[in-house]
């Protein structure tokens, strides 16, 4: 089931079970998105590996979340970051009258597969153009962004809990929950300071309950198609503070445990 709503409505109903303090297990993260499995040469030998612990499962513990949800609401200023191997591109793809049309593709994106029941807001944070005065200087074109599956030539939307996930914009999400991530200095707990980019942080959501008919892992890319002024140029893919991130939040959990959360590396528009 996917219900997407504004930020306000939500903030009442999930973060009242936010909790206070909680210890974070020490989990060893890979690359890819996943935790990595401990090696066994027995393991091997076996029929089918059993999957990797996922983030929340170690956060969790024997616990469930309705066990660990407190009455106190607050937003978690600090994210558990792993680097994707997937890539962003923003490619320029056609001219509309004075403006420049854009496409933005995220693809190769893998990662294990949330096992915790629980209700999860699916936030990929990018950079996008904004004005000198800090506002909007693109315009999406469409409903938001489209997550599929399948090779590129064939791709076809996502189905998660019987929905088509298309990611919308939250910007409730970027005043309050990005707001309080973005910070100097903190690169490997938070969000990059972009001021003087010509960019600014912007959110796109999907509310999911874990289905459990899913595999093991999760694969998928994802397209956003956009309108900017016609002098607009691709983000430049040699700044380390341009990157796209996938923010698996579970909002019933303290604010003391950091969401976790997937850096995707910009790359150079297609051609």
């Amino acid at each position: 089931m996917i219900a997407h709503r504004g930020w306000l409505p939500m903030a009442r109903n999930w973060l009242a079970l936010a909790l206070g303090a909680a210890a974070l297990p020490q989990l060893a993260l890979a690359s890819d998105g996943g935790c990595a499995a401990p090696s066994s040469a027995s393991a091997a030998t076996t029929a089918r590996v059993a999957p990797a612990p996922t983030y929340y499962e170690g956060v969790v513990g024997s616990s469930s979340v309705a066990e660990l949800a407190s009455p106190t609401p607050a937003l978690p200023q600090a994210l558990q970051i792993v680097d994707a191997s997937a890539t962003a591109q923003f490619s320029p793809v056609g001219v509309a009258g004075d403006q420049r049309v854009w496409e933005l593709r995220i693809d190769g994106f893998s990662r294990n597969h949330e096992r915790v029941d629980a209700v999860y807001d699916m936030v990929l944070v990018l950079p996008l153009p904004a004005g000198p005065d800090g506002r909007d200087a693109f315009q999406p074109v469409g409903r938001g962004v489209a997550v599929e599956e399948g090779p590129p030539d064939k791709s076809v939307p996502l189905i998660y809990g019987g929905e088509k996930i298309v990611l919308k914009r939250n910007v409730g999400l970027e005043k309050t929950l990005l707001a309080g991530l973005v910070g100097s200095g903190r690169v490997a707990t938070g969000l990059p300071d972009l001021a003087g980019s010509g960019y600014h942080w912007t959110a796109w959501d999907a509310i999911v309950a874990r289905d459990d008919g899913y595999g093991d892992a999760i694969e998928a890319r994802a397209r956003l198609r956009y309108r900017t002024p016609a002098s607009a140029t691709a983000p430049d893919a040699g700044d380390p503070r341009l990157a796209a991130y996938l923010i698996t939040w579970i909002p019933a959990l303290p604010a003391t445990i950091p969401p976790y959360a997937v850096r995707i590396e910009v790359g150079p528009p297609a051609r």
